[in-house]
């Protein structure tokens, strides 16, 4: 597993380091915005890193899943099931790959956005300022929420689950359009649409769980649905992979 992981995150690299690139570029802008307090550069820069951590996180995401569909519709596909893996082996380590990806490209900017928050509160001698602000708006979001470990790891644990449940449903659709519908036109479009149909599908089926009268229970039933439709997917896609792709 481990040799498959590393080789799916080699395929990916290069959208990792140009990214990486991108924010080093408007990082290096916001540092020369703070301590040559140039506004117009400064203002540019933390607008670029925002929309670099939000855009780059989903096209992270997202060309995980453009590899693999030309894995399975080049001769790529060939090479990758002459391998001694199993579908299932090859296909976890792609989900395996994307998770992580995402994980860590948002711990990466959540870090780079508390040091650049330092740095300016370090170098505007307000840190009192900084501190109530943000004392003030917990104090009002504790009014709706229960801010302890328990919460924020279960609502981060509900949120990957849904992600990689999404995810399945991706690699589903792509390798249905792989398989059933190789060579036909619109191949593309009929996945894209058998997407859509499956998330929809999906989130009604969440939909049947009851509210609970916290929000603990109600991410935990969350992330216990998603997980499980997640692994059904997973079965079903290595299944017709095993059957269809397989050689």
């Amino acid at each position: 597993m481990f040799k498959l992981l590393k080789y799916e995150f080699r395929k990916t690299w290069y959208t990792k380091a140009i990214l990486l690139v991108l924010t080093l570029i408007a990082q290096a802008a916001f540092l020369i915005g703070v301590f040559f307090d140039k506004d117009e550069t400064l203002g540019l820069s933390v607008a670029t890193l925002v929309m670099l951590a939000t855009f780059g996180i989903m096209v992270i995401g997202l060309v995980s899943l453009i590899v693999f569909h030309q894995d399975l519709n080049t001769k790529q596909s060939y090479m990758l099931f002459m391998t001694p893996n199993s579908s299932y082996k090859i296909l976890g380590a792609k989900a395996l790959e994307n998770g992580l990806s995402v994980f860590l490209s948002g711990v990466f900017f959540a870090l780079l956005g508390l040091a650049d928050i330092s740095i300016l509160v370090a170098h505007e001698g307000d840190l009192m300022a900084v501190v109530d602000m943000f004392r003030s708006l917990i104090e009002q979001l504790q009014s709706y929420l229960v801010f302890d470990a328990k919460n924020i790891i279960t609502v981060f644990f509900a949120g990957l689950s849904n992600w990689l449940m999404t995810l399945s449903a991706a690699f589903l659709a792509i390798v249905i359009a792989a398989t059933f519908l190789a060579g036909k036109k619109f191949s593309g479009v009929v996945s894209f649409l058998l997407f859509l149909l499956l998330i929809w599908g999906l989130e009604k089926v969440i939909g049947f769980i009851p509210d609970m009268s916290t929000l603990f229970m109600d991410m935990v039933l969350t992330a216990i649905a998603s997980f499980v439709l997640m692994v059904v997917l997973y079965l079903v896609t290595g299944w017709i992979m095993d059957k269809k792709l397989s050689v």
